[in-house]
C-alpha cells in the first residue's frame, strides 16, 4: 500500500492498520519506531491528524469542538427543549451560575461543555445522556454512535 492510497481509506481502516502492530509493554519503543519508519503508517497518522485537527484559521468542515468534553448541539433543538420545559432563554444561564445571555449564545455557537449539559439536565430533571440526545447536532449523534 502506498502513502497515497492511505488518504482514500476510511478512518476505521486507518485505525485498524495502525493497531495491527499491537506493541507489548517492552516493545512500545520499537513499535513507535516502526510506525515512524514506515511511510504508509506515517501517512495514516497524518491523515487522521488532518481530519481531526482544526485549521490555523479555525475553519473546519464541522462546527469546531474545542475539546473532547465539548458537545455539539443544534440550536433549534436546544431552544425547543427549553421551550417545552417552560424555561426562557434568559433563564438558562442563571440556573447553572452563568450570565443571562448564556443560553442564547450557546444556541448560536452550537456547542457547550459536557459539564454545562450535565448541570442543565440535572436542573430540568433529565439524565445527561437523554438531554444530549435531545439537543445534539447530527454530527454529535454520529460521533456518539461510533
Amino acid at each position: 500500500m502506498s502513502p497515497n492510497e492511505v488518504r482514500n481509506l476510511t478512518n476505521v481502516q486507518i485505525l485498524e492498520m495502525l493497531v495491527s502492530l499491537r506493541p507489548g509493554a517492552d516493545e512500545a519503543t520499537s513499535w513507535l519506531a516502526s510506525v515512524i519508519a514506515d511511510p504508509v503508517m506515517v501517512e495514516g497518522v497524518n491523515e487522521l491528524s488532518r481530519l481531526y485537527t482544526a485549521d490555523q484559521n479555525g475553519k473546519t468542515r464541522l462546527p469546531r469542538a474545542k475539546t473532547a468534553g465539548t458537545v455539539l448541539i443544534d440550536g433549534g433543538k436546544f431552544k425547543h427543549l427549553m421551550w417545552l420545559n417552560r424555561i426562557p432563554m434568559n433563564q438558562v444561564g442563571p440556573m447553572i451560575g452563568k450570565c443571562d445571555g448564556w443560553g442564547s449564545v450557546i444556541a448560536y455557537k452550537g456547542r457547550m461543555s459536557y459539564w454545562a449539559a450535565d448541570a442543565i439536565a440535572t436542573e430540568i430533571g433529565m439524565h445527561v445522556d437523554a438531554f444530549i440526545e435531545a439537543i445534539a447536532s447530527p454530527e454529535e449523534l454520529q460521533r456518539l454512535s461510533a
